[in-house]
């Protein structure tokens, strides 16, 4: 039999590894929320990755920007080959930050829109 003081230890033990194991699955679960959760990214950090390549330039998907006026706006960040150079389209004088749009929403039953639940006209 173990002594007091072994038992101790192999309860504080498993105690710990319990709660642990809790904390690893809450940080799991918080870090795929935030994955699946656009967030704002600093243009300083990261900027929209080239989705579209044409002949004479290239351009990032829509994302929602935010200037230092504290506007928000859709914009694409596009290369332009000809002149060599990047930037906001459409013109935007300046973005701090930018983030994914979430995917659109599914409509079930387009025919629906503008009709009350009875089908009748709102």
């Amino acid at each position: 039999m173990k002594n007091r003081r072994e038992r101790e230890i192999l309860y504080t033990y498993q105690t710990q590894k319990a709660k642990l194991g809790n904390q690893e699955h809450t940080f799991m679960r918080g870090a795929k929320w935030a994955d699946e959760h656009p967030h704002w990214i600093s243009v300083e950090d990261d900027l929209p990755k080239m989705e579209h390549e044409f002949n004479t330039w290239s351009c990032s998907k829509e994302v929602l920007v935010f200037t230092p006026i504290g506007d928000y706006c859709i914009r694409r960040w596009e290369y332009d080959k000809r002149d060599d150079r990047f930037y906001w389209a459409p013109r935007t004088a300046f973005v701090t930050h930018w983030m994914p749009l979430p995917q659109k929403p599914v409509l079930s039953n387009s025919s629906n829109i503008g009709k009350d639940e009875k089908g009748g006209e709102e």
